[in-house]
């Protein structure tokens, strides 16, 4: 609806949605393994709450900070996400969310494969 009043830079819109689908499915991931760590429904939700507004608190206490490209602030979605949304797509970004998808599927599989021998015993 506001292509029809606006002129939409779709490129742009493309990207953020790309970016936003990215960051959205590498937390599904991790919350994922971390599901596949936890006995608890409640202990794996706490977990993953607590990992992913670590991460967050992580950005925010970097990007204040003088010298935001350090270490801490690479591991932050938030860095990744935000040249997306700008339209900007580097390779660092998409590798970022790629290895944390691809890492919490594999680390999530590999941990339900050890579990379902364990149980055959």
């Amino acid at each position: 609806s506001l292509m029809n009043g606006t002129p939409l830079d779709t490129g742009l819109v493309i990207s953020g949605l790309f970016g936003v689908f990215l960051a959205l499915t590498a937390c599904a991931a991790t919350v994922l393994l971390i599901s596949t760590l936890a006995k608890e429904p409640t202990t794996a939700t706490l977990f993953a709450y607590g990992l992913l507004m670590l991460l967050i608190i992580i950005h925010m206490t970097a990007q204040n900070s003088s010298t935001p490209a350090s270490g801490l602030y690479q591991l932050s979605p938030l860095s990744h996400l935000t040249p997306l949304t700008e339209g900007r797509i580097r390779t660092a970004d998409l590798t970022y969310f790629l290895g944390a998808i691809v890492l919490g599927l594999w680390l999530s599989g590999r941990r339900l494969a050890s579990s379902a021998m364990r149980a055959r015993r």
